[in-house]
């Protein structure tokens, strides 16, 4: 499952898929149904980059079966910005506005912040975020950058 994260992380969403699938295959005795869940995100945010949406569609909906309390703000978005791909405006922004709600903050402000998160979200990480921690955590962003190129190559040489 590692692997499949550092596909994701190296931009190779195929490779991804793949690894999810063996990972989700040989895993089904030792991984818990936590574990399983969180594969098939994994999957579902590897398919979104494959372009194959119906699929990660499918993904999302047994992540949510195998754990419901999956059900969080991220899987909303992720739904959203499928179906923001899929070209289906209305169910995108509804996904968008229900993540914005689970939030939290400014919720008299969701709609137009749900407005705004749909409209960012083809840009994907080059994205302006409308989350003002993350401005404040530039200087801790930058460490955990070093610390996950390290885990890379420690990961990549046990590998081989």
């Amino acid at each position: 499952l590692m692997r499949a994260v550092i596909l994701m992380s190296d931009k190779d969403p195929a490779a991804a898929v793949q690894a999810t699938d063996s990972a989700m295959r040989y895993g089904r005795t030792t991984l818990g149904p936590g574990a399983l869940a969180q594969a098939e995100v994994i999957k579902a945010n590897a398919l979104v980059d494959v372009r194959r949406y119906d699929d990660a569609i499918d993904a999302l909906d047994s992540a949510e079966r195998q754990n419901p309390t999956l059900n969080s703000a991220s899987t909303h978005s992720l739904r959203g910005r499928i179906y923001f791909k899929k070209r289906q405006w209305r169910r995108s922004y509804g996904e968008y506005l229900t993540a914005q709600r689970l939030n939290g903050r400014l919720l008299w402000a969701a709609p137009a912040l749900a407005g705004v998160n749909m409209a960012l979200s083809p840009f994907g990480t080059r994205a302006p975020s409308s989350d003002p921690r993350i401005v404040r955590c530039w200087r801790w962003s930058k460490r955990a950058a070093v610390m996950r190129r390290s885990l890379k190559f420690s990961i990549r040489v046990s590998l081989r």
